[in-house]
């Protein structure tokens, strides 16, 4: 089922929905890499480019949240290049979201 939900970057409105796009921008990154993007004012949604521009660094995969699943669901959507390689090494830790989510 598709949602006709869009999801623009909220700095170049670049479309980060996988319900909208063939390279999809969707991801969760730590609570605290986001609060630092946000110390440069605020955001619902940005893309990867964006989001390193708030930053002034380069991504890499230990900004990726391990225990969410978004992260981990490349069959559901078609993640872009750039992502696929910020989140290069990243893996998912099964055992600790179980523990997290009570499963």
């Amino acid at each position: 089922m598709r949602y006709d939900t869009r999801c623009p970057c909220s700095d170049c409105d670049h479309e980060t929905n996988h319900n909208h796009t063939d390279e999809a921008e969707w991801y969760m990154v730590y609570d605290h890499v986001w609060e630092e993007a946000l110390k440069h004012g605020p955001a619902q949604y940005l893309c990867i480019g964006c989001l390193e521009e708030r930053l002034r660094r380069k991504l890499t995969f230990a900004d990726f949240n391990d225990l969410i699943p978004v992260n981990f669901m490349p069959e559901h959507f078609s993640p872009s290049k750039r992502l696929q390689g910020r989140m290069a090494g990243l893996v998912f830790d099964e055992a600790a979201y179980r523990l997290k989510h009570g499963i």
